[in-house]
């Protein structure tokens, strides 16, 4: 099978407990962890290919989440078509519901990634524990929070639309929130579907029995 372990986290600085890995065009993988790190609160690292077979590859932090204004533990990554990284922090940021972010490549070698926070969550009807965000054929970001929408605790599934000019913000809409009957609590975000529609699962539902819930699966057509 070839298995082979390309990085052992040490629970230091290069961050601990990491989630998905997104790839880029020269094969690079980029992740973040949900702890540790420089500040304790995780960090966005990237690996890179050996030049020649059976070379190590190389490991660098690109970014260590704070966990302030900029948020804490993050669970993954994801490509823009404008070659910027995307993701979400489960909790953090300045209303203290989470984060959506994205990491931009250095504008010239040797120079620091640029992080910039899109969207704090207020936590309420806004939602908050963000799980993630996937890009859409225009350049939304589209996620699930865990708890928060119109009931203010089972869960939405929200969008947040590009600005019209650079430097401007980020518009942010819940598209569907969640209620005891139809499922509670996405944790795990949401995926692009034939014909364009949203797939994802809710890790709780009434009248299941069980402590947590039995969970559902779910569709919402855009």
């Amino acid at each position: 099978m070839g298995f082979r372990t390309l990085h052992t986290f040490t629970g230091g600085n290069d961050g601990a407990t990491p989630g998905r890995v997104a790839i880029s065009p020269r094969g690079v993988l980029l992740g973040t962890t949900s702890h540790s790190g420089a500040f304790g609160y995780g960090t966005i690292y990237s690996l890179t290919p050996p030049g020649s077979p059976g070379g190590s590859w190389e490991f660098m932090t690109l970014y260590s989440f704070t966990g302030g204004a900029d948020g804490a533990v993050s669970s993954g990554l994801v490509f823009g078509e404008d070659g910027l990284l995307y993701g979400a922090t489960n909790q953090g940021g300045t209303l203290g519901g989470g984060t959506v972010f994205s990491l931009a490549p250095p504008t010239s070698p040797g120079s620091a990634w640029v992080f910039t926070t899109l969207y704090s969550f207020a936590s309420g009807t806004d939602g908050s524990f963000p799980a993630g965000v996937i890009v859409g054929p225009k350049g939304q970001l589209f996620g699930t929070v865990e708890t928060g929408g119109a009931s203010t605790y089972y869960g939405a599934v929200f969008s947040l639309k590009p600005p019209a000019f650079p430097g401007g913000s980020w518009t942010k809409m819940t598209l569907a929130s969640f209620t005891a009957s139809g499922g509670e609590n996405p944790e795990s975000g949401v995926v692009f579907g034939a014909g364009g529609a949203l797939y994802g699962t809710t890790v709780n539902n009434s009248g299941c029995g069980l402590t947590p819930g039995c969970g559902t699966v779910f569709s919402l057509t855009l």
